[in-house]
């Protein structure tokens, strides 16, 4: 997942900062990968 896709998706820009580790990060926090 791209940032660009979550923006387009609606997410909150400023959350997106926190998970700009990549997707390890993603995956440690148990979020969505798709």
């Amino acid at each position: 997942a791209s940032i660009r896709a979550l923006l387009t998706m609606g997410y909150p820009q400023s959350k997106i900062k926190y998970y700009r580790g990549g997707m390890n990060d993603w995956k440690l926090l148990g979020l969505t990968t798709k």
